[in-house]
């Protein structure tokens, strides 16, 4: 507010409302400041996101591709496992034929010799859809005090007029109400062999019959 004394204004006066005016000015200045940083800021997040997205989008792509070659690392080694193991199938002894002798009867898939005055000789079947066998087994029973249960792991095949066998031949040990495991080994072949155990089962003893339960063949490529 201006005043005059004895006819003078008052410079004093201006100088505060300058003041004041470049106050406010200052003031007005730091608020446009403000709010152009805060627009900036706000103009800048699309761009900040986007980049968040980029870098998540490739720590995921990287996850996921070193998952997909952990997976594949994982199916190679059951592939080699699988190889190595070879191919085993199992079968029951009621698929096993009866030759001569004997008189078969079936029990929970296995086959007996229910005869008590001869021994029955059987051929059990096995698939050949691989390259070698490597080995071969058969769970027995065995309940004869004296004869045993006798088999023999056949590769077998004819070429002109000739027939070719390999084999290898192993034999229950002792009278035992519980079953019996007879490992067979590797048995050569050829490419179109077929393959089948040949055994003889004794004939039933004082009312206890033997019995072939389960028998298999395992290949190796």
């Amino acid at each position: 507010m201006a005043h005059r004394r004895n006819g003078v204004l008052h410079i004093g006066s201006l100088q505060m409302n300058a003041s004041r005016s470049i106050s406010t000015s200052r003031k007005s200045m730091r608020l446009r400041l403000h709010l152009h940083s805060r627009q900036t800021t706000m103009a800048a997040w699309p761009a900040i996101i986007a980049k968040n997205a980029r870098g998540n989008m490739t720590t995921r792509s990287t996850i996921s591709m070193i998952g997909m070659c952990l997976t594949a690392a994982a199916i190679s080694m059951i592939g080699v496992s699988s190889a190595l193991a070879g191919d085993v199938k199992y079968y029951p002894g009621s698929m096993c034929v009866r030759v001569f002798g004997g008189t078969p009867g079936y029990n929970y898939g296995s086959i007996r010799n229910t005869s008590t005055t001869s021994d029955m000789f059987v051929d059990c079947p096995a698939v050949h859809d691989s390259a070698a066998i490597s080995s071969g087994y058969m769970n027995v029973t065995d309940r004869h005090y004296s004869l045993n249960v006798n088999c023999s792991l056949f590769s077998a095949y004819a070429l002109g007029t000739k027939k070719y066998y390999n084999y290898k031949s192993k034999s229950s040990s002792g009278s035992n109400a519980d079953a019996q495991g007879l490992s067979f080994g590797s048995v050569v072949t050829a490419p179109y062999s077929h393959y089948y155990f040949s055994c003889t089962i004794p004939r039933t003893y004082s009312g206890q019959a033997s019995e072939i339960h389960t028998y298999s063949v395992n290949e190796v490529p």
